[in-house]
């Protein structure tokens, strides 16, 4: 990728020039100069000085956004033609949360593997909001999480709505909301949470709807992205957990039950995000139908 181009980029990501040239290993005269040559080819200004940093400007922003995209697809661009001289054929690498991980992939990639015996796969775990980053770097080929999130970060890429998720809260058999016919959120305070995903947003859920009720915020004790980890603490004391619902029938298999809450603490969309750019590449192509034909129809 262009020099410049790049100076820029590490220029809009700190928004402070010192920062951008500890990074890019260069003198801030020498940073200034590339920054404002791009400015007199493009005939408008990038930045706005401000007393501490700066930020973009409106074009600023947009040429950023195409920078991006550039550079998305001149990692693409290497990893095709790094593919072709190694004579591989298919590669994909997926990033997925948990959901995706423990209730989908699997099946997946028994069907991409059918149509691609040789095919090389890495799958990822981690949030959208880890995974997606890297994504844009071209280090992974599509994302499954969920939908919705906003920002220029998402600008550059597609994202696709699959499948409707909604929370529920699983507690070992002998739990005392067990025996309620219906458990409402001031019935939960006052138990510990064990929080199956690296995400602090998992919290943020159960909090916003505790304070909409008045309630005090959640006790948690423990983060964890293995299950294995969560469910053996869960079936030791009584604890809640909070988890999307198409991982019920495995919570079921693993001796805990869901608590007859009236209502879900939260719901959204999950689905699919990748460029255009890595959607032409064989293997993502494919992966994509895979997804529609099971999702869509």
């Amino acid at each position: 990728m262009d020099k410049q181009l790049y100076h820029f980029q590490v220029v809009a990501k700190h928004q402070n020039i010192t920062l951008a040239c500890d990074e890019l290993h260069i003198s801030q005269p020498a940073l200034t100069r590339s920054i404002k040559k791009i400015e007199e080819q493009l005939g408008i200004e990038l930045f706005k000085r401000l007393p501490r940093g700066m930020e973009l400007t409106p074009s600023g922003s947009v040429f950023l956004n195409r920078v991006n995209r550039m550079d998305m697809e001149y990692q693409f661009a290497l990893k095709e033609i790094n593919a072709l001289k190694s004579g591989q054929n298919i590669s994909l690498r997926i990033g997925s949360d948990n959901l995706w991980a423990e209730v989908h992939i699997s099946s997946l990639l028994d069907q991409f593997y059918d149509l691609n015996p040789e095919a090389e796969v890495r799958v990822k775990a981690g949030t959208v909001a880890s995974t997606v980053p890297e994504l844009l770097k071209g280090e992974l080929d599509l994302v499954l999480g969920k939908i919705g999130y906003e920002g220029e970060i998402f600008q550059a890429l597609t994202c696709k709505p699959l499948i409707p998720v909604k929370f529920v809260v699983v507690a070992r058999p002998e739990h005392k909301l067990h025996q309620q016919a219906s458990v409402t959120l001031s019935m939960l305070q006052g138990y510990r949470w064990i929080i199956y995903q690296h995400s602090d947003n998992y919290v943020w859920h159960i909090n916003e709807a505790f304070y909409e009720q008045g309630l005090r915020p959640a006790k948690v004790s423990l983060h964890t992205a293995f299950l294995d980890n969560a469910v053996s603490q869960m079936q030791k004391d009584d604890f809640l957990m909070y988890i999307p619902h198409q991982l019920l029938s495995s919570m079921s298999s693993k001796g805990l039950e869901q608590v007859p809450l009236i209502e879900p603490i939260h719901s959204f969309q999950s689905g699919v995000y990748y460029s255009e750019f890595a959607a032409q590449m064989p293997g993502v192509r494919q992966f994509l139908k895979l997804l529609d034909k099971k999702f869509i129809g």
